[in-house]
């Protein structure tokens, strides 16, 4: 007997708890002012036509809602402190969508033109590890800064051709391997997508180039 009312009256509290948050949790805002908003569930407009409604946190939208933007982009999901932030939907008034989160995390976008990016995000751009797709069927795979392929990374296309190496401001810049469809081959330096310093180029006859190169022309044998 003893040990089942040491059962039941934890339990007994855990539903007391539980039942208390929950109707904290759906708890209808009151007055006009948002800005006093807190622990509670409402829906508020702005005099611009931006509208949001979900729940609130010190005057700021936070947990989940939805909001409408006076331009034409809505967000479904999480917030914090007044912005998109953890899981949701994205849907641009231009039909571009990102699916995952706004700010920082991992996400999904989706640009019109087919192009895609999946991976890592800060501050709303890509950033650290991800995959972009454009719509030709090209593909980045690697690391992301700011919005643009940074570090080491690997390019792919439908045709064959592929690149292993470090990028720099979205480009090729520094050491790597390019391998093409008709079997050639380029290891060494390269500047601003183009393959310009030191290397070897090796033909599909197996011929080999070695020196210094230039926007792929070799300028200087070794």
């Amino acid at each position: 007997m003893i040990m089942i009312k040491k059962f039941l009256i934890p339990c007994a509290l855990l539903l007391i708890v539980t039942s208390c948050q929950e109707n904290y949790s759906s708890k209808k805002c009151l007055g006009n002012n948002y800005e006093k908003w807190t622990n509670c569930t409402s829906g508020y407009t702005w005099k611009n036509g931006t509208s949001y409604i979900g729940d609130w946190v010190n005057g700021m939208a936070s947990g989940h809602g939805k909001m409408e933007w006076y331009w034409g982009d809505v967000y479904v999901g999480e917030f914090k402190q007044g912005k998109p932030n953890g899981l949701g939907t994205m849907t641009w008034s231009n039909l571009q969508k990102k699916v995952g989160v706004k700010e920082d995390g991992y996400g999904t976008f989706d640009w019109p033109s087919g192009s895609k990016y999946v991976g890592e995000w800060k501050n709303g751009k890509a950033d650290g590890y991800g995959v972009y797709t454009w719509s030709n069927e090209e593909k980045f795979i690697g690391n992301h800064l700011d919005g643009k392929a940074e570090g080491y990374g690997i390019i792919l296309d439908k045709d064959g051709y592929k690149y292993v190496g470090e990028f720099k401001n979205r480009k090729r810049n520094g050491l790597g391997i390019s391998e093409f469809p008709s079997g050639s081959k380029y290891i060494g330096e390269w500047k601003d997508g183009k393959q310009t310093g030191q290397g070897i180029k090796i033909d599909l006859n197996n011929q080999i180039q070695t020196g210094f190169f230039k926007d792929g022309s070799l300028i200087e044998k070794k």
